[in-house]
């Protein structure tokens, strides 16, 4: 992942009145890895599908952070509860 991410999306939210970004990633290039890779590359565009992975702080701690009662989809259940609350996410 590129180093500057980071201050990447904080621009991206600072600029353009985001609240979270949906950030597409990579893995190393073992074969497992590009086996993943093509199923998120399969995802790129679909807003169904996918979850934010840099969020406003303020807005992680409103919508109520991770539900450590879930055994899987922690990630899907915040991006959920982000759109469901009326926020502002971005899908590059």
């Amino acid at each position: 992942m590129d180093a500057s991410i980071i201050s990447e999306c904080v621009e991206k939210c600072e600029e353009e009145g985001y609240d979270a970004i949906a950030v597409h990633n990579t893995s190393d290039p073992s074969f497992w890895s590009k086996v993943r890779n093509l199923e998120r590359d399969c995802y790129r565009d679909d807003e169904l599908n996918i979850s934010v992975r840099f969020i406003r702080r303020d807005i992680f701690n409103e919508i109520g952070m991770f539900d450590e009662n879930l055994v899987a989809g922690e990630d899907y259940d915040l991006h959920n509860r982000l759109i469901e609350a009326g926020f502002n996410p971005s899908f590059p």
